[in-house]
């Protein structure tokens, strides 16, 4: 089996882009061309997993269409979301520096920005979780699968 880890293709948040929720963020227009250039150079793909995120849907969408597949969508896979999304509605990344650098400077791993954000000890378990995942996977598939993970990246702006 092969699995393929692709993280989301360019993001409006990734240009510096205003968002209003973590789920909801889309592709910018270079994003798009990304994912069709992705569609080319991956071999056939059996089974695609995705994040609850908009724009990893929308990096799946032309292998979907090429290979007339559906997505599943993992719980597990997601971002690292260690600021509040209330506290990030409608800002960009300037607008988050500072509370960046303040989340990372406490070094604690237990550490929530708010009840809407996770700790890096929450991140630590949804790894685990997502890696016993694959584990099933790859014994469940052997090597009759090619499989497309779009995922966010874990650690993010």
């Amino acid at each position: 089996m092969s699995i393929f880890l692709i993280r989301h293709a360019e993001s409006e948040a990734n240009i510096n882009g205003k968002t209003l929720s973590h789920a909801s963020i889309a592709l910018s227009e270079n994003g798009h061309k990304q994912a069709q250039e992705l569609c080319l150079k991956l071999p056939k793909i059996d089974h695609v997993i995705v994040s609850q995120y908009f724009r990893t849907h929308q990096t799946a969408a032309p292998l979907l269409e090429k290979y007339n597949l559906t997505f599943e969508v993992d719980e597990h896979l997601h971002e690292f979301n260690y600021l509040s999304e209330r506290k990030c509605a409608n800002t960009n990344m300037d607008d988050r520096k500072a509370w960046v650098n303040a989340y990372w400077e406490k070094m604690d791993y237990q550490h929530k920005d708010a009840d809407d954000a996770e700790s890096f000890e929450d991140l630590y378990f949804r790894v685990q979780a997502f890696h016993e995942k694959l584990k099933v996977l790859t014994e469940t598939y052997a090597k009759r699968i090619w499989l497309c993970l779009v995922m966010d990246s874990f650690y993010s702006f």
